[in-house]
């Protein structure tokens, strides 16, 4: 542990980098989203509520919202730094969060343990439990961000302070991706409630209610375009409404509108795709080219030998990429990431030659439309012509 972060834990509870990580976010247009409270209301006596979903599914909002309406008292939020690894640092910004919303008769010994994590916290954990089983009444943890928690050992603590506090603690985690944890198990243990990118998705009077909160006029029919384009993807629907708010001509605007709009393709570039490494943006930008795709297709367009674990590990951190049916062979890229990678291929030649590889792969699988097309597309009337071949 350095010497600045040493300093940081010292501090006390209340300084303005800590106090900032405690703060509960607020919005302005924030539809009211009564399904999904009642779902979050209903999993109540769960300790876990694991809310997983891509960037910009509105996790963040939606808990904040809901927490506002409940009007917990006994709600401790801790928003995770991006590259959490220091475990010092999350155990003292997580006790002194806790210390806020206990009795008065406890919170003493939480900022004690907020300023103790720094010698030993792998301690801090059971320390922790330990004091909010002593709570007169039941506490509400919400963490955002939980993706960016990097250090193991703080997925191992979180998971032994959920299992050593008896009930008397309720966590809410917002995260990108799924963390380290034996879903399966804590499912069957009963221990786990799951909101996921589909349930997050706007429905259309949701995203009625946020184009009439922003005074954005759209027609039914172009609400339904909008709606389809996003697949009801809050950041999408909102990026939507500032661009016809602010277009000259709102018709065209929504008629044309993509995942390679300005707004939308700057949100995609910095919150998705440049997390990503060239590999994973090549691959990316590659098996974008077709509508659905498996491992060994995407094997044919990128040269490779691992789409298929490529693909389950996409759709598993949720990187706008589906699994389509129950056996997980087929994947389909979200509307808008197709339409922002193939805005990024811009090199024709290598646009042909991917097509007409999906043309060869298409043909030799006995499935002529799929063939046709990207024969056409790669320049080859023929869908049973000479194509171009990985390495080629």
């Amino acid at each position: 542990m350095t010497a600045e972060n040493q300093a940081a834990v010292a501090d006390s509870p209340d300084d303005g980098a800590v106090t900032g990580r405690r703060a509960i976010p607020r919005a302005r247009h924030v539809v009211p989203r009564r399904r999904l409270h009642e779902r979050l209301d209903s999993a109540n006596d769960t300790p876990i509520t694991l809310i997983s979903a891509p960037a910009g599914s509105g996790k963040t909002l939606l808990t904040a919202s809901w927490l506002a309406a409940t009007g917990d008292d006994h709600a401790a939020w801790v928003t995770v730094q991006p590259g959490e690894a220091d475990s010092h640092i999350f155990w003292h910004t997580v006790a002194a969060a806790l210390a806020e919303v206990v009795a008065d008769a406890l919170r003493t010994q939480l900022y004690a343990a907020a300023r103790d994590s720094m010698p030993a916290a792998e301690e801090t954990p059971a320390r922790l439990a330990s004091l909010i089983n002593k709570n007169p009444d039941p506490i509400l943890l919400l963490l955002d961000n939980l993706h960016d928690v990097s250090d193991a050992d703080i997925h191992h603590g979180l998971l032994q302070l959920l299992s050593y506090t008896s009930g008397n603690l309720r966590a809410i985690v917002m995260t990108r991706h799924d963390p380290p944890w034996p879903l399966h198990r804590l499912h069957l243990d009963g221990m786990l409630h799951e909101l996921r990118a589909a349930d997050l998705a706007f429905d259309a009077d949701e995203a009625a209610a946020l184009f009439a909160q922003m005074t954005v006029p759209v027609t039914p029919d172009q609400l339904a375009r909008l709606l389809t384009r996003t697949e009801g993807w809050a950041a999408g629907l909102r990026l939507a409404a500032l661009g016809v708010s602010g277009a000259t001509d709102p018709a065209q605007f929504i008629d044309e509108f993509s995942g390679d709009e300005y707004s939308v393709a700057d949100y995609l570039l910095r919150e998705v795709f440049d997390k990503q490494t060239p590999d994973w943006q090549d691959f990316l930008i590659r098996i974008s080219i077709v509508d659905e795709v498996c491992g060994d297709l995407a094997d044919v367009l990128t040269g490779g030998d691992d789409g298929a674990e490529r693909l389950t590990r996409l759709a598993e951190t949720n990187m706008f990429v589906h699994a389509l049916g129950r056996s997980g062979h087929w994947y389909r890229l979200h509307h808008v990431l197709v339409d922002f990678l193939t805005g990024r291929l811009t090199d024709p030649r290598l646009r042909r030659d991917l097509d007409r590889r999906a043309a060869e792969w298409f043909r030799s699988r006995d499935m002529p439309w799929p063939a046709l097309r990207y024969a056409l597309a790669g320049g080859d009337g023929r869908s049973d012509g000479p194509t171009a071949r990985p390495g080629g």
